[in-house]
């Protein structure tokens, strides 16, 4: 069957000159840069406007990369393609010896992929010439990271290699106890990586001498992201984990209810991830404290994409959601509830007035961060309320919920 690479955006404005420095708007690797933040400062979609869409063989597992102009990506039909950004018209494509699930990525006019057939493939950006090919013992799912002249990328030969861009040859490995699917993030010349023998490595880019690894309670399928000093990550023992870049030590984690294969996106002091327990999770980078999180109706282990204010992930239940960072306006001082406790059989309902009230808006969450309903005053009146009901129009339960305004968070007691 026949699958279609689908490009939804409401605008493209990349450029289609010669190779030059990383625009904003570009994706030029898996998770976005050599940290693996999966954070772009470009505008996204605002509407579900398809431009064009391109049929493959079979499935696409392998995530776009986007630069200069083109889309690179690979497909379960052994083929790794580029198209015109702007019309999905297919520039060229190549032909591997297996499934393509690995990303590709794009650097110095080439581009840089590894296949199930063992192999991690150079390929001229501009016309999808071989230029070399490196044989591994394994399947390689892993995405390559380039930087400075080299080529990070694991293998399911239980190793992480790093190679020569120009000519593909090897400069080092490093192995791990099991194979390594993860793929890396490289920071201050300091490769990260995860493996399933449930570690997570630190090597030195340029010999790949071990700096630290840390023992997580799972395999690690989870690539790492580098932000602020901090190596963030998830295994499959559920948690995820905050590491110092520096030593590998624990500063948080974070339980989920199951697996993670998720790969974190980290923006603005804030983590997002998901999870085999069907969330998706907001986590405060500084301490690990859930900011939310959102059910979905299967596992989430696509990884988050944040872009514009908005974050973006797909889930095994055949959607793909977009959450929303909207800032909150209005009330900044004097806010006041009333009645606070809230009786669901007494009072009609709770109003929220305070000082700069017009025009406001006003998000109630549950305690674990579940989003319950969102006021809105249109009409810049002195008050907004609220009926005690949730977005479906059923009458939550009782217990303890969290308001939020822009400047402004609070709790309310819900009774009977």
């Amino acid at each position: 069957m026949r699958k279609a690479i689908l490009l939804l955006l409401a605008s493209l404005a990349l450029s289609i000159t010669g190779a030059g420095p990383i625009l904003a708007q570009d994706w030029p690797m898996f998770h976005h840069d050599l940290q693996n933040t999966g954070y772009t400062t470009s505008t996204s979609p605002s509407t579900n406007n398809v431009l064009w869409s391109y049929p493959t063989g079979d499935e696409v597992s392998s995530s776009p990369a986007v630069a200069e102009g083109y889309v690179f990506l690979g497909s379960r039909d052994h083929n790794v393609y580029c198209l015109r950004a702007s019309d999905g018209k297919l520039m060229w494509s190549y032909k591997t010896g297996g499934f393509v699930d690995s990303s590709p990525a794009v650097a110095e006019g080439a581009v840089f992929v590894g296949s199930l057939d063992h192999n991690v493939y150079c390929l001229r950006a501009s016309d999808g010439k071989l230029m070399w090919s490196y044989p591994t013992e394994g399947s390689v799912r892993s995405s390559p990271a380039v930087a400075e002249g080299k080529v990070f990328v694991g293998s399911d030969d239980r190793k992480v290699y790093c190679l020569r861009a120009s000519d593909g040859s090897l400069i080092w490995s490093y192995p791990t106890l099991v194979e390594v699917k993860s793929s890396p993030a490289v920071a201050n010349e300091k490769v990260f990586v995860g493996s399933f023998d449930r570690k997570v490595y630190c090597l030195r880019a340029s010999n790949g001498k071990l700096i630290w690894s840390y023992l997580t309670g799972g395999p690690v399928y989870s690539s790492p992201a580098v932000a602020e000093g901090r190596v963030f990550v998830g295994s499959f023992d559920g948690n995820v984990y905050c590491l110092d870049a520096s030593n590998g030590k624990l500063i948080w984690s974070y339980p989920t209810g199951s697996s993670i294969e998720s790969s974190p996106a980290v923006a603005k002091g804030k983590v997002f991830v998901g999870s085999d327990d069907h969330n998706v999770y907001c986590l405060d980078a500084s301490n690990g404290k859930l900011i939310w999180s959102y059910g979905t109706g299967w596992s989430v282990d696509p990884s988050p994409a944040v872009a514009d204010g908005k974050v973006f992930v797909g889930g095994g239940d055949h959607k793909v959601y977009c959450f929303g960072s909207e800032e909150l306006g209005g009330i900044t001082t004097g806010l006041v509830a009333y009645p606070n406790p809230f009786s669901l059989s007494r009072d009609s309902s709770l109003t929220f007035s305070g000082s700069s009230v017009p025009y406001a808006k006003i998000q109630i969450f549950t305690l674990g961060g579940e989003l319950v309903r969102t006021l809105e005053d249109k009409y810049g009146t002195s008050q907004i309320s609220w009926d005690g009901k949730n977005e479906r129009g059923d009458k939550v339960a009782r217990g303890t919920y969290i308001y939020v305004t822009k400047d402004t968070r609070g709790k309310i007691a819900i009774v009977e």
